[in-house]
């Protein structure tokens, strides 16, 4: 019998916690699951736990180091479940988690959802939440608003919470392999701009928080480069009604500058230095400065 949910837990160099992790899934009130764990090339003593499970709903596939995509995608295209559940081996899955999202994501026909957590240090104490507000405050659901909202203010989901269904994740390798620290963000914006993406107003998860690094910049700005790409006039319409006018619908050229001006107006740095490259691209086209200086 094929599992409902494939639990897809990825792993690096977390040893002192991955039994915990482990641990929390094998322990939950959901029964029909797998879980496949993807260590990343760690070298701790990450694999040694690992293989002390004899457990046969446990996968375990031991490979290079190739960074938290990597890793993620391979888990994903292993999973025979219909429902794929995300966990890291640092975190800890309440142990309803699994039932509680079956039973939403059915119960209300979505394809995604996700759940809060409770936020905690190496140590495993507490963090308050107003530590750590982006996860407790401003959460649509509805797939236009989730866009708008990740789009204006960044992420606001909770990565090891994410809970949707196999099929709707329609390229090969769904989380971009040159990420290493905002592939679920990427992965988001794009599942936004056709699905309702809800979160639980429930606990399901003990979240780790580490310290973040300078890469996350750049990162940012390589997803908002080409975030926009592919999206039709009348779906950015709809999100920013007052971004786009009547001459954009018509012409590309007047679209593409207007998808300009919308990144240059967001507050985060990066993505408002995006919108100023391809301004300055712009300008440096004979064709677009004609446009942009005749009507803007």
């Amino acid at each position: 019998m094929l599992p409902d949910i494939s639990v897809v837990l990825t792993t690096y160099n977390q040893g002192k916690f991955i039994k915990k992790a482990i641990d929390s899934i094998l322990g939950q009130s959901f029964n029909n699951f797998e879980l496949i764990i993807v260590d990343d090339g760690s070298t701790d003593d990450t694999r040694r736990k690992i293989n002390q499970y004899s457990d046969p709903r446990i996968k375990k596939v031991f490979k290079q180091n190739e960074g938290p995509s990597s890793a993620s995608n391979i888990g994903i295209s292993l999973a025979k479940g219909a429902w794929i559940a995300l966990m890291s081996g640092d975190d800890i899955s309440l142990p309803d988690r699994l039932q509680v999202q079956y039973d939403f994501a059915n119960s209300f026909n979505y394809k995604i959802c996700f759940g809060l957590p409770i936020i905690i240090d190496d140590e495993d104490n507490v963090i308050p939440d107003e530590d750590f507000p982006v996860f407790f405050s401003d959460q649509p659901f509805s797939n236009k608003k989730v866009f708008k909202r990740l789009f204006e203010k960044g992420n606001y989901f909770c990565a090891p919470t994410a809970f949707f269904q196999r099929d709707i994740l329609k390229k090969k390798n769904p989380f971009l392999i040159s990420s290493l620290q905002l592939q679920d963000f990427a992965c988001w914006l794009s599942l936004s701009k056709k699905y309702d993406m809800p979160i639980i107003n429930k606990r399901l998860i003990k979240y780790r928080r580490h310290a973040n690094n300078g890469r996350m910049e750049f990162e940012m700005k390589m997803i908002y480069k080409n975030v926009l790409d592919n999206m039709t006039w009348k779906l950015l319409h709809e999100i920013f009604p007052n971004q786009f006018s009547v001459a954009s619908m018509n012409d590309k050229r007047y679209f593409e500058i207007e998808k300009s001006f919308l990144l240059l107006k967001q507050s985060i740095k990066s993505v408002h230095e995006v919108g100023c490259e391809k301004i300055w691209n712009y300008i440096n086209d004979d064709v677009m400065y004609s446009i942009l200086s005749a009507k803007y």
